[in-house]
């Protein structure tokens, strides 16, 4: 049997190179007509192997588990994608009924209602999956039965309902009833596979991790985690975590979490309610929480010590927004807020360092009140191509200014603190998306700043560009992080998600560094075995300075990485990636140095431009 599998997937490699040199040949041929012989090409090849295959049983099976193909009966049938009506007419309208239909994760799409699930694979995973629960996708709501239609808010629900990490895209419409002044609600999403299992062994360890993102359809996130530091210790540790967002649509979100490793022995309870919304008047969260970790920690200017850092951490915030646009009813001006809050902070450290070798206090008993006041405009426009391949993505846009103030307790006084963050995104039609941020702030004691960070950033991408039939983007972020009279133990560094992904040096840090990353996403037009290529290009050039020699006069470290996303719609596991990362020179590592998928396919990320939580600016 083994012999007859290969004996057909070589044979079904040789066809698709002679129809792939052929195709070619007749490139100059009508464009309008292209894309309907090249996927006649596509399917005839798998006819093709789909007549030699049925000739055994063996090779038939694993023909109908591998390739999924179009539905001959429907295929002359096209079925228009459903699009959200949100007329204006329906403004205002009473909802008389929400109607709420989910769709398994595979075989289906809720743009074309004809496709549907085929393949046993396909079959079997929708049968293992346990799909959203009406409630649950309510939860999201920000409209229910009774209600006159807020066209602001049905477009924030479907938003909403997007953010959720089991959902993969949602669709809403609104339909008349046969009364004039109430209308339905349609409600239709496709979930995302829940369940995850992830296995790691090595010579030396071990590490069994389970999660679902969708526990019971009920939308709870668990994990739970089984590792031991290695096969000669005898101990057993665990880690999880259980989240249960949005309960009972208040939109509010627990918490809990716990790990029993001896040198990571964390536990803590988290609630939480954040500005989910630009018509979210009212915010807030607690974490009570202990956490016991090592740090390896300077003693003096030269000299480290392994300690272990124990402490309480009990945190209490709250924030209300108001709006302040014009009251023309419009979304930009209800989106407009005014949002002030307030902070209450305390760390209780059960084994604080000597103050000689702890110069601010940083690891010392501290009471920290924070209050902010600012003003912040969001927006959301949708596209595609962006981080998803293919879905509906909501890119945030606006801007945001807010001042925070406040006084930090600690055993060498209190400390006054100041800071200020901004904020601006903006779609420019025919160029692209813009996002620009700053941030500076300090602490003050006795007029003199200390423990102060400034940031300022900029991510940018093109619009999908499109020459003939190839379609790229071009991605674009760069990051300033410039520390002021900090501690010896308050070193930045550009390693992994602080900098460039893969970049992992033990010795190379400051108190300044610099990031640029380009990133060339594209999405070629051609097709081998039906499947489609997407060639990934990545640069990173990153320098870390200190108080005495800033980045601008150090040395640059440049990283680079090409690789390639391969999909195919017709095979049910449609998305492999293979991406090579080159490392020149890592201080303190053997170079160069060579490593396989050190990035993930976007690493980017939206900016969402609200006001919450109080805090200082990011050190890091």
């Amino acid at each position: 049997m083994r012999l007859s599998i290969l004996s057909v997937l070589w044979f079904a490699i040789i066809i698709s190179q002679s129809s792939f040199l052929f195709g070619q040949n007749n490139a100059t041929s009508k464009n309008k007509n292209h894309k309907k012989s090249e996927i006649h090409d596509s399917l005839r090849i798998y006819k093709q192997i789909k007549k030699i295959t049925d000739k055994k049983k063996q090779t038939k099976q694993l023909y109908d588990e591998i390739f999924i193909l179009p539905d001959s009966k429907k295929s002359a049938v096209k079925t228009k994608k459903k699009k959200p009506k949100y007329s204006p007419n329906y403004e205002g309208k009473i909802i008389r009924k929400i109607y709420i239909t989910t769709l398994d994760p595979f075989g289906y799409d809720i743009y074309d209602t004809s496709k549907h699930a085929r393949s046993l694979f396909e079959k079997g995973g929708n049968f293992i999956h346990i799909k959203s629960k009406k409630i649950t996708i309510k939860n999201h709501l920000l409209i229910k039965n009774g209600d006159s239609l807020d066209l602001y808010k049905l477009k924030e629900s479907e938003r909403i309902i997007r953010t959720s990490g089991y959902v993969r895209d949602a669709s809403i419409t609104v339909r008349p009833t046969n009364s004039i002044d109430s209308v339905d609600i349609y409600i239709l999403t496709q979930d995302r596979w829940a369940l995850n299992f992830d296995i790691a062994v090595s010579t030396t360890s071990y590490n069994a991790n389970v999660n679902d993102n969708n526990f019971l359809g009920l939308g709870h996130y668990a994990s739970q985690t089984v590792y031991s530091s290695g096969w000669k210790d005898s101990i057993v540790n665990f880690k999880g975590q259980y989240s249960v967002p949005f309960i009972k649509n208040t939109f509010i979100t627990l918490n809990g979490f716990y790990s029993t490793d001896k040198y990571n022995y964390n536990k803590g309870f988290q609630v939480s309610r954040t500005f989910y919304s630009p018509l979210t008047q009212w915010a807030g969260g607690i974490e009570l929480a202990n956490y016991s970790n090592p740090a390896l920690l300077y003693h003096s200017d030269t000299l480290k010590k392994l300690v272990t850092i124990d402490f309480n951490n009990y945190d209490g915030w709250a924030a209300h927004s108001i709006g302040i646009g014009k009251a023309s009813g419009k979304d930009k001006d209800r989106a407009t807020r005014l949002v002030y809050g307030l902070r209450y902070w305390q760390q209780y450290y059960y084994n604080t360092l000597p103050l000689e070798s702890d110069k601010f206090a940083t690891f010392q008993h501290h009471k920290t009140v924070l209050a902010t006041v600012g003003t912040s405009y969001r927006g959301y426009y949708k596209d595609k191509f962006i981080f998803r391949y293919g879905t509906t993505e909501d890119v945030p846009i606006g801007s945001v200014f807010s001042i925070t103030g406040g006084i930090d307790h600690r055993t060498r006084g209190n400390r006054l603190y100041l800071g200020t963050k901004a904020g601006y995104a903006r779609h420019f039609m025919g160029i692209g998306y813009t996002a620009l941020k700053f941030e500076v702030g300090s602490y003050f004691l006795n007029g003199k700043a200390e423990q102060g960070a400034a940031r300022i950033g900029v991510n940018y991408f093109t619009e999908l560009i499109e020459i003939y039939r190839w379609k790229f983007r071009q991605f674009l972020s760069a990051e300033c992080v410039y520390g002021f009279n900090r501690d010896l133990n308050e070193l930045l560094n550009i390693n992994n998600e602080n900098g460039l992904r893969g970049f992992n040096s033990p010795i190379l840090a400051g108190s300044n560094k610099f990031v640029i990353i380009s990133q060339t996403q594209l999405y070629l037009p051609y097709s081998f075995l039906g499947f489609r290529f997407a060639p990934i290009i990545y640069v990173g050039l990153g320098t870390v300075g200190n108080a005495n020699k800033s980045f601008v006069h150090q040395q640059v470290f440049p990283v680079f990485a090409i690789g390639m996303q391969i999909r195919n719609e017709l095979l049910v596991l449609n998305t492999f990636q293979f991406i090579v990362g080159i490392y020149p020179y890592i201080p303190g590592v053997d170079s160069p140095s060579f490593k396989i998928n050190p990035i993930q396919t976007y690493d980017f990320q939206f900016r969402n431009y609200e006001i919450s939580r109080p805090d200082v600016v990011a050190y890091d």
